[in-house]
């Protein structure tokens, strides 16, 4: 055989080795293992114009949600579930109604969720969200035809799905992308609790990088400690948290240590593999909570959490107007961090600072610029 040949075998089979590796390569969070599968496409009737059922519905726009009830109970995270809440940014929330996007995937800030492409997203002009039961097997597809925000009206479309099945199990499919200019903020899966969580992002790219490819998400089978989505940022100094033991035999005691000098109270066990307590005296900053149960050999199994307290308003300052202005003041302040809420005389309007208000009657008027961060402390400024 010539040199040329045996290099070019001996190339064919180490990138066939290499792709096997990849495919069988699986990232986990100690409750849920990600690998990647063949690839699948189920799809849904996908229609704007189909009346909604139990087995079918839809909704399309910019920031719209939907909410499904399932035909069975789906356990996610150790909790059951029935009933889901889709948006048009890309996401399946347990829990949380709404719609959110480029969030944190570790601690969303809104429970639990299954992100199948975290990102601002947009079917106010194409496609929508269509959720639809399907039999032989059993599973609820949840199918995205959008584009992303940015490229809104440009027929850029983007194609992907999540499957839900009775068992718990979960796949992600992606069919293709048109984006040009497409990000991702971190998708995949997560309990928000800043320990269990998977980026399917990180494991293999980016949502829109995955055009062809599908993933399964399957319930490890080792013991696990779950721990309940927790709020953080937060500005109350006491919480109590709670959570799930899986795979311990005859239940499992529950240790709990702090990095910080908050107080933890005694865990209490409403059933065998079922604990909370309450962590008070919370300090500013992060409090990382690490809660641990021993398994049979005798081995620790933690999950740590942190909780990050804010008691600290934003600081809001207004440069303008100031006293007496004409009719038509332009606005101006500062805000330190949080979403901005501006009135005058106690309605809202909707200016940012540099805008000019709408012309004001001849008298005295009260300007409010108002500040709320994510913890909810609120600061403000009067003029």
């Amino acid at each position: 055989m010539k040199k040329t040949g045996l290099m070019l075998t001996i190339f064919l089979l180490l990138a066939a080795m290499f792709f096997s590796l990849k495919t069988a390569f699986a990232s986990t969070d100690g409750f849920y293992n990600l690998s990647e599968v063949t690839s699948t496409w189920e799809g849904t009737d996908a229609s704007r114009t189909k009346s909604p059922t139990a087995d079918y519905d839809y909704t399309y726009g910019d920031e719209s949600n939907l909410s499904y009830n399932l035909p069975w109970s789906f356990n996610f995270y150790g909790q059951p579930y029935s009933q889901i809440n889709v948006d048009t940014n890309g996401n399946v929330w347990f829990g949380a109604t709404g719609s959110a996007h480029s969030f944190n995937l570790t601690n969303t800030g809104r429970g639990a969720v299954i992100a199948a492409w975290n990102n601002d997203l947009s079917s106010y002009y194409y496609g929508g969200v269509f959720v639809q039961h399907k039999t032989n097997p059993e599973r609820v597809v949840i199918e995205w035809q959008t584009e992303t925000y940015t490229e809104e009206g440009f027929h850029r479309p983007n194609t992907f799905e999540v499957v839900l099945f009775p068992d718990g199990s979960i796949r992600m499919d992606y069919k293709s992308f048109s984006t040009t200019n497409g990000d991702d903020f971190g998708s995949g899966i997560s309990n928000s609790n800043g320990a269990n969580f998977i980026s399917n992002s990180s494991a293999y790219g980016s949502a829109f990088t995955l055009t062809g490819r599908s993933f399964q998400v399957t319930e490890t089978t080792d013991p696990a400690v779950i721990v309940a989505p927790v709020i953080s940022p937060i500005n109350v100094t006491i919480q109590t948290i709670s959570g799930t033991t899986r795979g311990f035999i005859n239940g499992a005691a529950i240790t709990v240590s702090v990095d910080t000098s908050a107080t933890i109270g005694p865990v209490i066990y409403p059933t065998s593999t079922t604990w909370r307590f309450t962590a008070s005296g919370l300090t500013e900053g992060t409090n990382n909570i690490s809660v641990s149960a021993t398994d049979a050999n005798g081995n620790p199994v933690t999950s740590t959490v942190p909780v990050f307290i804010d008691t600290i308003p934003p600081t809001v300052q207004i440069l303008s107007p100031v006293g007496v202005v004409n009719k038509f003041p332009v606005v101006n302040y500062t805000v330190s961090d949080g979403t901005v809420t501006v009135t005058v005389d106690g309605e809202m309007v909707h200016k940012v600072s540099g805008d000019h208000l709408d012309p004001l009657p001849t008298g005295g008027h009260m300007l409010r610029v108002e500040a709320r961060d994510l913890a909810g402390n609120v600061g403000f400024a009067d003029s």
